[in-house]
């Protein structure tokens, strides 16, 4: 029992360890997910667990304790000072009561494939990440429907250009004709 609870100590610190990780200046990408806020309630809760008046109210008095930066260490000779019936009061089990029914059911409110928070939470990202690939979609059909358009002006534009170009060379050719090389601005009487 004193090895498991070293370990719960290990694996909170972990578990709070991944949640700070995306939090804060340069955070992970669930920064700002409403999951990340309901796990740390939840470590927060279990850690700060109190089974009311009894020998061994709270886990720092089994023996566990969250300093104020949130890890979480395991004192063994608190532990071995306690007597085994307050420990099994304390613990109880997964079905009746006790620190351990408590942690059960936070765990399974997180876990639960059908209504757990973390499958509602993947649910939702996932819906925001088909969202976004529907938006970028459409948006990359808007960008193609204006290239080609502009392109199809840009083709008219220069057909235009092309046709004002030869009846320049044409007006060009025939005042040249007609009226020669004379650019002394005199005209011949008429």
């Amino acid at each position: 029992l004193s090895s498991a609870l070293s370990s719960l100590a290990t694996a909170y610190n972990s578990a709070e360890s991944a949640l700070t990780a995306q939090t804060g200046q340069n955070a992970g990408p669930l920064e700002g997910q409403s999951i990340i806020f309901t796990l740390r309630s939840m470590l927060s809760s279990l850690a700060h667990y109190d089974s009311g008046p009894a020998n061994i109210p709270t886990l720092t008095s089994l023996g566990l304790e969250v300093d104020q930066t949130g890890n979480m260490s395991f004192s063994p000779t608190t532990f071995t000072s306690l007597g085994a019936n307050d420990i099994s009061q304390f613990l109880g089990n997964t079905a009746s009561g006790g620190f351990l029914k408590t942690a059960n059911d936070d765990m399974n409110s997180v876990t639960d494939s059908t209504t757990g928070s973390l499958e509602t939470s993947v649910n939702s990202i996932q819906g925001e990440l088909t969202s976004e690939q529907n938006q970028l979609t459409d948006d990359t059909a808007r960008v193609t429907t204006l290239q080609n358009s502009l392109m199809t002006q840009l083709s008219e534009a220069d057909a235009a250009i092309a046709t004002l170009q030869s009846q320049t060379t044409y007006f060009t050719d025939l005042f040249q004709a007609e009226y020669g090389n004379n650019t002394s601005g005199s005209s011949g009487g008429g």
